[in-house]
C-alpha cells in the first residue's frame, strides 16, 4: 500500500482531491498504527502535491466510463482537445487504456480504418458521447498494450523500425531500462552498441536528450532524421 500510495502521488495524474480519496481508501485495510506511519511518510508529498491540469471534468469517471464503453464494444465519440490546443470530435471504436509518462491514454480506432490505432490523451477529455452502434472484436486488428508499452516513447505516432546507437554515457543500465526492447549487441572499452525495436517517433526526444552520449548508426533514414534535428537546434542558437 505504501508502495501504491507513492506512485500515486508520483504519476501526479489525479487530482489532489482524488489522490486523497484513493490513498484514504488504501488505509482502510491497515491496522491503526500502520495507518498513522503511511499518514506520516506521504503527509509531505501530499501537502506539496501539484497535480497535471486536466481539461475533463473528473479523471476517474471520464476513466471509468471509458471503460464501460471498451468492455460493452461501444462506439464513441471523444470531444477533446488537440496537442495544439484546437477542439476536435473524433467518433471511434475504444479498445483499450495504458498508462505511460503521466497521462492515460485511450487507445481507439476510427471506424472501418485500422491501419493504425489512434491516442488520445484522457486528460484532454472534454466530454463523451455514446452510440447505439456497437462493434465486434474480430472486425478490428489484435491489440497487444504490452507490446506498445515496450516499443513506443511518449505515446507519438510513427512507424515500427529497428535502429542502432552507440552509447557511452555513465549508466547503459538507465537506456535499457527506458527501452524494454534494447539489448547490446557489443562492448568496446565503455562504449555500448545498442539494438531496439521502437514505434513511433518519439524514440527521438529521448536518444536526442542523452546529448553527445548517443550515436545513431542505422537505419540510414533514421540518421538523417536524428542529423536534420541537430542541425535545427544549432540554428538556434547561431545568431545568440
Amino acid at each position: 500500500m505504501f508502495a501504491v500510495a507513492k506512485v500515486i502521488l508520483g504519476s501526479r495524474v489525479f487530482s489532489e482531491m482524488d489522490a486523497v480519496e484513493l490513498i484514504g481508501k488504501f488505509k482502510r485495510f491497515t491496522t491503526i498504527k500502520d495507518r498513522k506511519l503511511l499518514d506520516n511518510i506521504v503527509r509531505k508529498e501530499l501537502y506539496h502535491y501539484s497535480e497535471i491540469k486536466h481539461d475533463c471534468e473528473n479523471m476517474t469517471e471520464t476513466l471509468w466510463r471509458l471503460i464501460t464503453a471498451i468492455d460493452s464494444k461501444q462506439e464513441i465519440t471523444v470531444h477533446y482537445y488537440k496537442m495544439d490546443r484546437t477542439f476536435a470530435e473524433k467518433r471511434v471504436q475504444p479498445v483499450s487504456i495504458v498508462f505511460m509518462e503521466f497521462y492515460f491514454y485511450l487507445i481507439a480506432y476510427y471506424p472501418e480504418l485500422y491501419d493504425e490505432p489512434r491516442y488520445f490523451r484522457v486528460d484532454r477529455i472534454k466530454d463523451i458521447t455514446g452510440h447505439r452502434k456497437y462493434f465486434a472484436l474480430s472486425q478490428i486488428p489484435d491489440f497487444d498494450e504490452g507490446l506498445l508499452r515496450k516499443r513506443c516513447q511518449f505515446m507519438f505516432y510513427g512507424k515500427l523500425r529497428k535502429i542502432r546507437f552507440s552509447f557511452t554515457g555513465p549508466s547503459v543500465q538507465a537506456i535499457l531500462d527506458r527501452l524494454p526492447t534494447a539489448k547490446i549487441i557489443e562492448r568496446n572499452f565503455g562504449e555500448f552498441l545498442i539494438e531496439a525495436e521502437v514505434h513511433g517517433d518519439g524514440i527521438k526526444m529521448f536518444l536526442l536528450s542523452q546529448g553527445s552520449w548517443v550515436k545513431v548508426v542505422s537505419p540510414s533514414d533514421f540518421v538523417t532524421e536524428i542529423q536534420e534535428e541537430i542541425d535545427k537546434m544549432r540554428h538556434l542558437y547561431e545568431n545568440t
